[in-house]
């Protein structure tokens, strides 16, 4: 079940708020520079914000480091900016600060300091959080394996649209993990994971096609969800076109 999501530099853009217009507009500025790709200038205008206190400017020149943008990739200088950043309550930094201790980069890895971090970020809203703490909880990584709290955090991630939540919930209801089993449930979210195009959640509902799970059975609509899995190599697509015999309808 486990497959960790990275956003580092995707809320970038939501991160930009509370500070003097000038630390506002020269923090801009940094965007500017790297959006144009000029990491060096980026990087200078970052410091001397993060210097200052700014938090995105921290959170911003830790992906940087981890990056290696416009300064030598560095792991340890990346935890100390996104430290900073976390610290002061900023859900993108104590995600990736979450990421580095659950891989050890950078720091010693230990998953109750991700699960800590992970924890922080969910409580924010971050879907990317909450869906790595289902992760944590489901496998009992840091934290005492725990199939419900994995399951509310899943459903709060999914709730948000975010595709592996969205998948795992499916899982979760169709077998009946952390919560009560429901096929129709089950049916819901794999459904809208596979309007995200997700190859897994189209072979899941391929096979609930063709058994009548959650759904009235439809051997045309099974051969359609799961022509595409099979012909890249997806194992439940396969299997589903194997034991239906797809290939005579």
């Amino acid at each position: 079940m486990k497959k960790k999501i990275c956003l580092f530099s995707a809320l970038i853009s939501v991160l930009i708020a509370g500070y003097s217009l000038s630390s506002a507009d020269d923090f801009q500025e940094g965007i500017a520079a790297y959006n144009k790709g000029d990491y060096t200038a980026t990087y200078h205008i970052f410091l001397k914000e993060a210097q200052k206190g700014n938090p995105s400017a921290q959170y911003k020149l830790g992906f940087m480091f981890a990056n290696g943008q416009g300064v030598l990739k560095d792991d340890k200088e990346a935890v100390k900016w996104y430290r900073r950043a976390a610290e002061r309550g900023l859900s993108a930094a104590q995600y990736n600060l979450g990421v580095m201790y659950e891989e050890g980069w950078g720091v010693v890895r230990d998953d109750q300091e991700a699960v800590k971090w992970y924890e922080r970020a969910a409580e924010r809203g971050l879907s990317a959080a909450q869906y790595n703490l289902g992760v944590m909880f489901g496998n009992g990584n840091g934290v005492q394996q725990d199939d419900k709290k994995a399951f509310e955090w899943f459903r709060r991630a999914a709730a948000q649209g975010l595709l592996p939540a969205q998948y795992n919930l499916g899982l979760m209801y169709a077998s009946g993990l952390g919560v009560e089993q429901d096929d129709k449930a089950a049916f819901k979210w794999f459904q809208l994971a596979a309007a995200q195009n997700d190859i897994k959640a189209k072979c899941r509902l391929a096979m609930m096609y063709a058994s009548g799970l959650g759904i009235a059975k439809d051997i045309l609509k099974a051969k359609q969800l799961a022509r595409e899995g099979y012909e890249t190599g997806n194992e439940i697509c396969k299997m589903v076109w194997d034991q239906n015999h797809l290939e005579n309808y």
